[in-house]
């Protein structure tokens, strides 16, 4: 006979512990050893780890590909000047014995009899910004055709960053420090939160921002928000001294800076750290913080660019100022340290910080002895103060003024600038273009080629500001119709397409609402169903009622009246509500006493009803409805492109005023829930004491019970669930990894489960037949 027996498992990230048992919890043996053990397996990567590798090759071969445009439009030009131009520039990269042996003359760009030669090229512009600096001033001169396309293949390879949708010819917005400091402003006033801080001096706060040192803008900025003394920040749900020097540019833990933070891992966070890693850990918080980022890059800008026209000219500056403090430094290295000359500027290895390493000029190392890496200009400084003593030197009055600047310099991290450093991301595309424009406006003047039309009726001018400003829209995918695994492009017609025919050749309204629905997960009970956005008013409403509906007084739930007057008279009126408030709510109810005990709620409210909040005005005035509040609430969840959504909007609300448009435009919803419309509003199911039929949303409102209480055995959701369940699998057959895809479960979840099962069936097939239960362990 059968003898009946239980399987227990244990499953971690890379093993999986198993245990087979009688029906007494008593191990059972299979040819004399007992069934019991471990299956241990590599972890899987997850699809984070390689994506940052995608990513950048994608973004390099983006890259190449604007360059080979830009190429195709000059090539007919070029070629009547240096036939071979475009080989040695592809190759200048490359040793010499690695280049095309067709080509006789071994130079990097300019071939010897073409009338300009590689010398002259770099004694006159020693660096790329010299000759984009020349070019954009120097209206008269006829620049070399070569010249002008090295120009413009630099500026479209480093156009900088596309963060901000202000418009490309409102340069004077991209620089203003009032327009930034108004959307952090916006932030509190949006949310329903006060102000941090009275004061509202853009200027001031702005001069604060681009001094050098933590602790200086810390002070300063302490005496003016708050006149030297911070006030107290009970009750407010950011510490206000920890904003201060998080804004100043310091170190802070977000559980000291955020009051209600509530991820699991407690991060410390600075404004300068990489924003595209730190905001996906912060939830709700990332806008905050990434409007406090633009505060502190536009004074890294500011910094950059200071009185110059252009990015150009204030790297020219820097490099002026590179050289005439190295020629300083080394005269004051000879005369006051002469036996470190060399190894503060010749010498190479790898874990020496010297100006070598500094400034990674590797042409003077011989030998295998290169730096390990570039030094940084903390570690240049730290090694030129430990290497010289510095702080111990004698100097003799004739040199004070520059030991003085120097060491001031050192300690402000300007000293010895260099035009390629990381504070380049804080630059605009904006600016590059300005210059890119200016160089073609001048240059179109001497070459005709540039005002030309081609077949298809796009100037030349015209087509490289287009690939310079062109990029493909995350929600219009790869270009490429041929696999629907990969791509959801849709077109308007056939053609190749480029830069400047992009809206011509591609549907992007039916792009983004392909990709809308590609992407949307399904929900966690009923397959097939979407989610709802987190955000949505549906979802909130079941969030809120399904954390209320805990609220105990003296352990003892509160009446249904009570849970309905909470949400509607303070989760409907508040952006975000407190334990405090209700309790205070119950008392003044006469629902509780002040020695009363509340229960049922975390430290914190986590649910809060925002969009209903954010839209109440446009609610009572009846410019919007429930629905509209709905559509718009999904589209800018789905929507990162700030201009595409507001566009929609006026296209689709064109009835609302400029005001409320603007309005809404700022407003900001992120992220999905994990159940749909159709499980909370439309599945029906039976309270089995009462006889009351219902959707799971009408009995979080009509009773205190929660959603796992409702999807009881009191219910019949659950029945009517596995109903569809059953129907749904029926019509679509899926096998066990599309079943996990279907369920968003990551890689780190996937190989654990299918090694779970290899072992399940391992088990039965050793025993004969299938365990009457099982038991499973699983974070």
């Amino acid at each position: 006979m059968k003898k009946e027996y239980f399987l227990g498992l244990d499953i971690g990230t890379n093993s999986v512990g198993f245990a087979a048992t009688d029906e007494r919890y008593r191990l059972i043996k299979y040819k004399g050893e007992p069934v019991w053990g471990s299956h241990l397996f590599d972890e899987a990567s997850q699809s984070a780890d390689r994506r940052s590798f995608r990513t950048a090759r994608r973004r390099l071969d983006r890259r190449q590909q604007r360059i080979s445009l830009v190429d195709e439009i000059f090539a007919p030009e070029v070629s009547m000047v240096d036939k071979n131009f475009y080989i040695r520039k592809q190759e200048s990269a490359l040793w010499e014995e690695d280049k095309n042996p067709l080509i006789q003359d071994k130079t990097y760009f300019f071939a010897k009899d073409s009338g300009y030669s590689d010398r002259q090229y770099h004694e006159e512009y020693p660096t790329i910004h010299h000759l984009l600096c020349d070019m954009v001033n120097n209206t008269e001169k006829k620049f070399d055709i070569r010249l002008l396309n090295l120009a413009v293949d630099w500026l479209v390879a480093h156009r900088g960053h596309f963060l901000s949708d202000i418009g490309s010819d409102n340069i004077d917005k991209v620089l203003d420090f009032g327009t930034i400091y108004d959307e952090f402003q916006s932030y509190f006033d949006i949310n329903g939160i006060e102000r941090p801080w009275r004061r509202t001096e853009p200027e001031k706060v702005g001069e604060i921002l681009k001094l050098k040192g933590i602790n200086q803008k810390k002070h300063q900025l302490t005496e003016l928000l708050y006149d030297g003394r911070v006030s107290s920040s009970d009750g407010y749900p950011f510490d206000k001294k920890e904003l201060i020097a998080f804004l100043a540019g310091g170190k802070v833990k977000c559980s000291k800076l955020f009051r209600d933070y509530e991820q699991e891992e407690d991060i410390s966070i600075s404004i300068s750290d990489d924003m595209e890693v730190i905001l996906p850990q912060l939830g709700d918080y990332a806008d905050l913080v990434a409007k406090m980022a633009a505060m502190y890059d536009w004074s890294v800008l500011s910094d950059i660019k200071g009185d110059s026209n252009y990015i150009s000219e204030a790297k020219v500056r820097q490099y002026d100022i590179h050289k005439k403090d190295l020629g300083n430094l080394k005269a004051f290295v000879r005369k006051y340290a002469k036996d470190k000359y060399y190894v503060m500027f010749r010498a190479s290895s790898k874990d020496l910080k010297n100006y070598t390493a500094y400034s990674y000029n590797l042409k003077s190392v011989k030998g295998n002895s290169y730096p390990k890496g570039k030094a940084s200009a903390e570690e240049f400084y730290s090694f030129l103060k430990k290497e010289l003593q510095l702080d111990k030197i004698e100097v003799e009055d004739c040199d004070r003024e520059f030991y003085e600047d120097m060491m001031t310099r050192i300690s402000e991290d300007t000293f010895l600038p260099k035009q390629v450093n990381t504070d380049n991301r804080v630059i605009p595309y904006q600016l590059y273009l300005s210059e890119l424009k200016k160089i073609l406006d001048n240059a179109s003047a001497h070459y005709s080629f540039l005002n030309e039309k081609d077949a298809e009726g796009y100037v030349n001018k015209e087509k490289l500001v287009q690939i310079f400003k062109f990029r493909i829209p995350y929600f219009v995918g790869p270009l490429r119709t041929d696999n629907t695994k990969y791509g959801w492009m849709r077109r308007k017609t056939d053609g190749i397409i480029r830069p400047w025919n992009f809206n011509e050749k591609v549907d992007i309204d039916a792009s983004e609402d392909a990709f809308i629905n590609r992407m949307t997960n399904t929900c966690t009970y009923i397959p097939g169903e979407k989610v709802l956005p987190k955000w949505s008013v549906l979802y909130s409403k079941f969030t809120v009622l399904n954390e209320i509906n805990n609220i105990t007084v003296n352990s003892m739930p509160i009446e249904v009246e009570a849970k309905q007057g909470i949400y509607n008279e303070l989760f409907c009126k508040n952006a975000k509500v407190s334990v405090k408030r209700i309790t205070d709510y119950l008392i003044s109810t006469g629902r509780m006493q002040p020695a009363d005990t509340l229960g049922g709620l975390d430290i914190t409210v986590k649910s809060s009803l925002k969009p209903i909040y954010e839209f109440r005005h446009l609610l009572n005035n009846k410019a919007l409805n429930m629905s509209d509040v709905e559509k718009i609430v999904e589209r800018c969840t789905y929507t990162e492109d700030k201009l595409r959504y507001k566009s929609w909007l006026k296209r689709n609300y064109s009835s609302l005023s400029e005001d409320d448009l603007k309005y809404i435009g700022k407003l900001n919803y992120k992220d999905f829930g994990r159940l749909s419309a159709y499980f909370l509003n439309d599945l029906k199911g039976v309270n089995k004491d009462t006889g009351e039929m219902g959707t799971i949303i009408h009995f979080l409102w009509e009773t205190n019970d929660n959603l796992m209480q409702i999807l009881s055995d009191r219910y019949t959701f659950m029945e009517e669930i596995s109903k569809l369940r059953r129907e749904y699998y029926t019509e679509h057959p899926l096998s066990l990894n599309e079943q996990m895809d279907d369920m968003g479960i990551s890689n780190a979840v996937k190989r654990p489960v299918t090694r779970t099962l290899a072992v399940v069936d391992d088990i039965v097939s050793s025993i004969g037949y299938a365990p009457k239960k099982i038991f499973v362990e699983m974070a």
